[in-house]
């Protein structure tokens, strides 16, 4: 073999070992909760956000769409309907006001694509995030495959909330990061807020169930206006 292909093939043996020393974790370890820390209120994941891991998943959209800034927002899923299942893979910026994805290549992911990530965990307002790694391994994403027919499981308002919008997690929690389906809703309201520049509506089910859509996609979010 000559000199260059040895090399070659050494650089590729090295930079496959950094990445699978980390150890594969379905999206359900990452994300299942216990039923009494989930009555207790703690809807935390059970890995620390010292710990390293890969996950796979399937996106369930476009990348780009979010309202996060530079829309560096995706969501996976195992697409086979099975409780937490679906995670939120957020890429913060490098640094502030720093452009693009931090190498990552989270803004050239599409619905269907199926994906390997190495990252850690992370909280934020009650819902857990997949971060990936910024430098080790050089590309935390891969893509598998892609083309795969995101499905999304029907589900009711009163699995994720009561009459007064609470949370229900014990019931609820197991759908975080999911796409799912939600039928024969009324919208009881529609609310302005950021001094009329957001919008959200909240819909209700037959039984008075009632939970709120928020304007985490561009697509919901109202115009700009002025010059």
């Amino acid at each position: 073999m000559n000199k260059k292909l040895l090399s070659l093939a050494f650089f590729l043996l090295v930079a496959f070992a950094a990445n699978a020393q980390y150890p594969l974790k379905t999206i359900a370890e990452v994300q299942t909760v216990s039923q009494q820390d989930l009555a207790a209120g703690n809807d935390a994941s059970p890995l620390a956000i010292t710990d390293t891991v890969r996950i796979r998943g399937v996106v369930i959209m476009d990348a780009g769409l979010s309202t996060i800034v530079g829309g560096k927002q995706i969501w996976i899923q195992t697409n086979d309907g099975s409780p937490f299942s679906g995670i939120d893979v957020y890429q913060p910026f490098p640094g502030s006001g720093t452009p693009g994805d931090a190498g990552t290549g989270i803004l050239s992911l599409t619905e269907g694509d199926s994906v390997e990530i190495t990252g850690h965990v992370e909280e934020f307002q009650g819902e857990t995030e997949f971060v990936p790694n910024n430098t080790n391994p050089a590309t935390p994403i891969q893509i598998l495959g892609s083309g795969i027919t995101v499905k999304s499981k029907l589900i009711t308002v009163a699995e994720l909330n009561d009459l007064n919008r609470n949370n229900i997690l014990t019931t609820g929690e197991q759908y975080e990061g999911m796409y799912v389906e939600l039928q024969n809703l009324t919208v009881s309201s529609v609310d302005y807020f950021a001094n009329g520049s957001r919008v959200s509506f909240n819909v209700i089910d037959a039984a008075g169930n009632k939970m709120n859509v928020s304007d985490r996609f561009s697509s919901f979010r109202l115009p700009a206006t002025g010059g």
